[in-house]
């Protein structure tokens, strides 16, 4: 069976023919391209009488392509990499999925049958689905929210809120304008309604897409996440014991705030590299 890589996210397909849209980024068949298994070298033919003396002929070499198992990550080299340059995952957790490395064996008798695909998005075993209806409706759920990237979507609240915020209890505490405090107020509470959510689908992508490894990487987004989610529930609950806060003690509390910004940063950057691999 053929393969078919997206130019876009590296995204690999199985069939005689790419997909009409590439299920991870989106792009169209256009931007697929077959993945060649590239043939052994072939032996070196013998020197020709009026060859240079001394001279030695060389066979071209090829070079392999490897898969990281974890995120997707390809690279070209003739060995896969020491860490994968995305998710941090180690050279045991690559495949190889092209050049001499990647020949297939000869099978003998006939050829095993083909399992069903699992229900899900490609490339992502969710198991066997419940028997149970609160479990096929969560396994279901599940398989909606990773189709259609829950996770990266609604963390844009967060990622795009907390900043607003922190620039609003700026200007509050140097204006003293209680308006711009009210605006840091609403938005800080509209962020702490929106992280369960994004905790959980986070949780999920960890353990559905990236199988749950646990890399430096994965460890500091975490940490970053529960980060965020500690400070925003302390900044919302010490705002109702002191609604003045932004004035009494305006240190602490915008340190506090600038905490949370700085782990919210981290986090996505972490996830875009994931996302977007480079």
């Amino acid at each position: 069976m053929k393969k078919w890589v997206c130019t876009v996210c590296g995204y690999i397909h199985e069939g005689d023919e790419p997909p009409e849209t590439c299920p991870v980024c989106g792009a169209d068949k256009s931007m697929f391209e077959e993945l060649i298994e590239e043939a052994a070298p072939a032996p070196t033919a013998p020197a020709s009488p009026g060859a240079t003396a001394g001279s030695t002929p060389t066979a071209p070499t090829a070079e392999g392509r490897w898969e990281c198992t974890v995120c997707g990550t390809l690279d070209g080299g003739d060995a896969p990499p020491a860490l994968c340059p995305v998710c941090g995952a180690d050279s045991g957790l690559f495949k190889s999925i092209g050049g001499p490395a990647a020949q297939p064996a000869p099978v003998l008798g006939p050829a095993p049958r083909k399992t069903a695909p699992a229900s899900g998005p490609k490339g992502i075993d969710l198991g066997p689905e419940p028997r149970d209806f609160w479990g096929r409706l969560h396994h279901r759920a599940v398989a909606q929210m990773l189709k259609h990237h829950a996770h990266p979507v609604s963390v844009h609240i967060p990622n795009g809120v907390i900043p607003f915020s922190f620039i609003f209890i700026l200007l509050a505490a140097a204006s003293g304008c209680r308006a711009l405090e009210i605006a840091a107020q609403c938005n800080m509470i509209f962020v702490v309604l929106a992280l369960p959510f994004v905790l959980y689908t986070g949780y999920i992508e960890w353990q559905k897409r990236y199988k749950g490894f646990p890399s430096n990487r994965f460890i500091v987004k975490i940490l970053c996440a529960a980060v965020v989610a500690v400070c925003a529930a302390a900044v919302v609950v010490w705002w109702w014991i002191d609604p003045a806060v932004v004035h009494n003690t305006p240190g602490s509390f915008i340190l506090v705030n600038f905490i949370m910004l700085a782990a919210a940063a981290i986090a996505g950057l972490i996830g875009g590299k994931l996302v977007f691999k480079d």
